[in-house]
């Protein structure tokens, strides 16, 4: 109950001071010395992005953080810019737990999304909208960020694979703009509930399997090998091989000790999926990392993976897997 009413102050405080910021005349103007980073000392605890992100914005951010605390709501107000900065910005929201609002009649675009994306809770009251990332500035050709960047970072924010897939399938000159509906359904609206849905169909459950397999294999040693060998069948075709079950342990326990650390994401608009009454037949690309935790021996690229799953109900079990490495980075 103190949460949800500490929510609801929050939003009234954004909500002012939102009002303020666009329309309002005769009060003290806020302080603009780190913009497009905006405090206003009347409403502490709150800072707005409001204007185009660019290569000092992060560093106004941080100072401005010096001057009047770490805030618990970042209000936001953008038509995006400078990729590295947005994503550098997103990952500070997130590291701090502050919660992003987009006020009614402001909007959210482009590379302001990422930072939305990064509240602890997220409430898009205005206008939310995602493409494709263009490079004007030449972060993504200079390679200083990339697209598995842009991935690895709001799969950290657990933004839903089927709004990733909607913001690359959009051309960097228009723009994906998300309804009422899509912004309840993705917990982008805080306090609102999706009307209840029919049951998921056996692809899209197969989909997120495959993907929570990545995610679980992701995970430290000690979580990760109990989590994902629950996932496959006593006996399995395991790239090429009858294994059963305990050679399959064998064999990830030996992976796992020479790659402890790894970093595996299923790259969702690579994906196809097919089910039958039995079977259900993922193939698709993923983007990995693994490391042995010393300097310099790592491995990372992308992959292909195809695997068959035994449905049991709503849940299945791997009874084949079968892949190749795409590319090495």
């Amino acid at each position: 109950m103190q949460a949800d009413i500490e929510g609801s102050m929050r939003i009234t405080y954004l909500t002012t001071l939102c009002l303020y910021l666009l329309a309002s005349t005769g009060f003290a103007q806020p302080d603009l010395k780190y913009a497009p980073i905006v405090y206003d000392s009347r409403y502490p605890g709150i800072l707005a992005l409001w204007g185009d992100i660019d290569e000092r914005t992060t560093l106004n951010f941080e100072r401005a953080m010096e001057e009047f605390g770490t805030p618990s709501l970042v209000m936001l107000n953008s038509d995006g810019g400078l990729v590295t900065s947005a994503l550098l910005m997103a990952r500070r929201v997130r590291s701090i737990g502050a919660d992003t609002f987009i006020p009614k009649d402001a909007g959210c675009y482009s590379a302001c999304a990422f930072v939305f994306f990064a509240g602890v809770v997220r409430d898009a009251q205005g206008e939310l909208g995602v493409h494709q990332i263009s490079s004007d500035s030449g972060d993504l050709e200079s390679g200083q960020v990339s697209v598995s960047d842009i991935i690895d970072t709001l799969s950290d924010f657990d933004v839903p694979n089927d709004l990733l897939v909607a913001m690359f399938r959009t051309p960097k000159d228009e723009m994906y703009i998300l309804s009422r509906d899509e912004k309840v359904e993705y917990s982008m609206v805080a306090g609102a509930v999706a009307t209840p849905e029919a049951k998921p169909s056996p692809e899209a459950l197969a989909f997120h399997f495959v993907d929570n397999f990545f995610r679980a294999w992701s995970k430290p040693n000690a979580t990760a090998l109990p989590e994902t060998l629950r996932m496959y069948n006593e006996s399995v075709s395991f790239y090429g091989q009858t294994y059963t079950l305990g050679q399959v342990a064998e064999d990830k326990a030996e992976f796992a000790a020479r790659w402890p650390k790894r970093r595996y994401r299923l790259i969702g608009d690579t994906v196809a999926v097919s089910c039958n009454l039995t079977y259900c037949f993922v193939r698709g690309n993923y983007d990995y990392t693994s490391s042995s935790g010393i300097v310099g021996d790592a491995s990372a690229g992308t992959a292909f993976i195809e695997v068959t799953l035994l449905r049991r109900g709503d849940s299945f079990l791997i009874v084949r897997e079968h892949g190749r490495v795409v590319t090495r980075r």
